[in-house]
C-alpha cells in the first residue's frame, strides 16, 4: 500500500481499495486479458466494500448499524449485500445511481467471464460501468470523495518505486547462488521489480527461490 493511500484510508478500507487499485492498473493496460482482470476485480471490490463496511459497523462502538447475525447472513450472498447497500443509501437519503438489480446484472456478466472457457474480453461499456459502480460504492460507504485522484497518486508512486538492491548483488555470482542472502536478491534482479515491504512480493520471491 502506498503512502498517499495510507494517509487517507482507515484500516478497514484498505482491502477494498487494493482490489480497486489492482483493477484500475489492469483497466489502464487495455489488453483483453487485462480487461477481464479489471472487470473481475472491480466486481470483487464492490462485494468487499459492502462487507467491510458492515463488519466495521458491527463492532461495539457507540451505535451499531448491523448485528453479527446480519453479517453472517450476507457473508456468502452477493445479492444480499446489495440489499444492505440499498437499505443504507435509502436510510441516509442519498441518491441511488444504480439499482441493486442493475448492479447484480453486471455481477452476472462477471461470473460468465470467470467461467468462460473461450477467454472472451468484456464489453467496453460494461467494463466502464462496473468501474464507475465500484468507485461510487466505495466513495458512498467510506466517504472518500477523491478516489480517482487517490488511484492516480498510488499508481504514480508504484511506477516510480524500484527495489533497493545492494550494488554488490546487482551481478550475482551464479556459482554461489545457493547462499541464503544472495538468492532472493538474484531473483529480484531477474524479476526487475520488488517491493521488500510488500507481503505479496516477498511471498512470490520466497516461492520462486524454493527451487534454488
Amino acid at each position: 500500500m502506498y503512502n498517499s493511500a495510507l494517509k487517507i484510508l482507515k484500516p478497514w478500507m484498505i482491502k477494498p481499495f487494493e482490489l480497486i487499485y489492482h483493477a484500475e492498473t489492469h483497466y489502464r493496460k487495455g489488453s483483453d486479458y487485462s480487461k477481464r482482470m479489471a472487470y473481475i476485480n472491480f466486481d470483487n471490490a464492490i462485494e468487499v466494500s459492502i462487507y467491510s463496511f458492515m463488519y466495521i459497523n458491527t463492532i461495539p462502538k457507540g451505535e451499531k448499524i448491523y448485528r453479527k447475525e446480519e453479517l453472517e447472513k450476507v457473508k456468502n450472498s452477493y445479492f444480499d449485500k446489495l440489499k444492505v447497500l440499498e437499505g443504507y443509501i435509502k436510510k441516509e437519503h442519498l441518491p441511488i445511481k444504480w439499482e441493486k438489480d442493475v448492479i447484480n446484472h453486471y455481477h452476472d456478466q462477471r461470473n460468465k467471464l470467470y467461467h468462460d472457457a473461450s477467454l472472451s474480453s468484456p464489453d467496453t461499456s460494461e467494463l466502464n460501468t462496473i468501474r464507475q459502480i465500484a468507485f461510487w460504492i466505495f466513495t458512498t460507504l467510506f466517504k472518500i470523495a477523491n478516489i480517482e485522484d487517490l488511484l492516480d497518486a498510488s499508481i504514480s508512486e508504484s511506477e516510480n518505486e524500484f527495489p533497493h538492491i545492494p550494488e554488490e548483488y546487482v551481478k550475482p555470482i551464479i556459482s554461489d547462488i545457493k547462499q541464503k542472502h544472495e538468492t532472493p536478491l538474484f531473483i529480484a534482479s531477474i524479476i526487475g521489480r520488488w517491493n521488500e515491504n510488500s507481503q505479496g512480493d516477498n511471498e512470490i520471491i520466497n516461492e520462486v527461490t524454493n527451487g534454488f
